[in-house]
């Protein structure tokens, strides 16, 4: 466009003064668009360095969180393998007193068999002491012993 001005004015014989107001529309035209091109530019220069500092600002928390993860899941699968020692280790203990209850009980069984029939023979002899308390009282009282034999046998037995 400007080139084709300059050959109009060159052909019509026109005044270089009419060419250099030219060049210098031109040259500051380019230069009020090359200063809005740099304004734009470190617009954009700012808005790419924070979105940068953003994003950078967000990689380290998630890094973080990551790593909290991590160690959240390492806490975590130390106790759970506490947890299952002393779940094992309960279970054990359990299972040795459920026998050393069985085997309580069945001494507690063996000693109520043993004291019933303990308890069974010192009512026999309570009641042969009975016995033989009435037959001596009987003998003292005059009874004869041929009267009170079959009796002692029986407390004799």
């Amino acid at each position: 466009m400007i080139l084709s001005q300059l050959q109009i004015h060159l052909a019509a014989e026109g005044v270089v003064d009419d060419i250099i107001t030219l060049v210098n529309k031109l040259v500051a035209d380019n230069e009020a668009a090359q200063a809005t091109a740099d304004q734009r530019y470190a617009a954009d220069k700012q808005e790419c360095a924070t979105e940068i500092g953003n994003a950078d600002a967000k990689h380290k928390q998630h890094v973080k969180d990551r790593d909290n993860c991590y160690n959240t899941i390492k806490e975590t699968q130390g106790l759970q393998a506490t947890a299952e020692a002393e779940h094992a280790a309960t279970v054990d203990k359990i299972a040795e007193l459920e026998k050393l209850i069985a085997d309580g009980n069945a001494l507690r069984a063996k000693q109520a068999a043993e004291y019933a029939d303990s308890q069974k023979k010192h009512q026999r002899a309570i009641d042969a002491l009975g016995e033989a308390i009435k037959i001596i009282g009987n003998l003292m009282r005059g009874g004869s012993w041929i009267q009170l034999k079959s009796k002692v046998e029986k407390v004799t037995e």
